[in-house]
């Protein structure tokens, strides 16, 4: 009732003060004030009729709102909006306002107890997946723990029968195979391991000895008929010494990729050749069968510490 008396004084005084305005403004004021005024009271006029539209256009803006919060699951802002619908207007739609109430207010209820369920649900699966990450993680200890000690038991059984030495300055454990020959001054391959912490590695070893020198620069090797070279260049790539009438040269290298296959070969074929390539002349031998049994020991050993192959 308030609101259709409020349009109706604004309806009957819009004209009325439009006239009053006009007449003596037309007295008073120039021209161009009178145009100015003008303006002035068209903006007030266009203000007060769109409010007019508001107005009468509000309780189904209301209604439609609360239909748009509740699709979005808004129901007590939903209901909010139905009551605001009810005091302001309350002879527009009032059954399908308080029927529309009633079921929201359902709703809200029905929406409640399913979102505690869902909370409910994710709070419990979420509580499996930690009991599941942890049985998980205790396995996954219990599995590390297992294969450290294997390892272990391993690295001890390979390594019982290598010799070992430490270089203290550089805190590492250098493991040969107990019957090599660790001089320079023999006729010999054999392959080595280095231990710092947890790492590990290779090292692989060739040495030549005469009375004269053949100023090694390569070695070739026939593997059960397979070819293989190695070469790491000339002359001073190789190292060498005399004493007593003698002479011995050597290469002592990480192992790569190359050596690493070529090592295991020789480990297990039947029969090896080896050729020091000197700068003029060669010498060829047959690898032994001690230098092959060596080659397995560290091979195994190195395997047991957690060695991978060489890239």
């Amino acid at each position: 009732m308030k609101t259709f008396v409020r349009i109706l004084l604004i309806l009957v005084l819009i004209p009325t003060i439009g006239i009053i305005i006009a007449v003596v403004t037309g007295s008073l004021l120039s021209n161009s004030e009178l145009a100015e005024e003008n303006v002035a009271i068209k903006k007030e006029i266009t203000s007060l009729k769109a409010e007019i539209i508001l107005l009468k256009n509000e309780p189904e803006i209301l209604f439609s709102r609360a239909f748009d919060q509740k699709k979005r699951n808004q129901f007590a802002n939903a209901i909010s909006t139905l009551n605001e619908l009810r005091e302001k207007y309350p002879d527009f739609k009032a059954e399908q306002v308080i029927e529309a109430i009633s079921e929201f207010e359902a709703a809200d209820i029905v929406f409640k107890e399913a979102e505690a369920e869902r909370i409910r649900l994710e709070k419990e699966e979420k509580e499996k997946r930690r009991i599941e990450q942890e049985r998980l993680a205790a396995e996954k200890r219990h599995e590390e723990e297992r294969t450290d000690h294997e390892r272990e038991r391993a690295m001890a059984e390979a390594t019982r029968n290598l010799s070992k030495s430490t270089d203290e300055m550089r805190e590492i454990d250098w493991f040969y195979d107990m019957f090599t020959p660790r001089s320079n001054n023999t006729r010999n391959i054999h392959a080595y391991i280095g231990k710092k912490g947890s790492k590990v590695w290779l090292r692989f070893k060739m040495s030549y000895n005469a009375d004269d020198w053949l100023f090694v620069e390569s070695v070739s090797f026939k593997v059960d008929g397979e070819d293989f070279s190695l070469n790491y260049g000339r002359f001073d790539d190789w190292e060498r010494d005399n004493a007593g009438g003698g002479i011995w040269e050597w290469k002592d290298v990480s192992m790569d990729a190359q050596s690493w296959e070529l090592v295991r070969k020789i480990a297990d074929s039947k029969e090896t050749m080896m050729r020091y390539n000197g700068r003029q002349y060669y010498s060829d031998r047959e690898v032994s069968s001690a230098e092959k049994r060596a080659l397995k020991k560290i091979i195994l050993a190195y395997e047991s510490m957690g060695g991978e192959p060489p890239k």
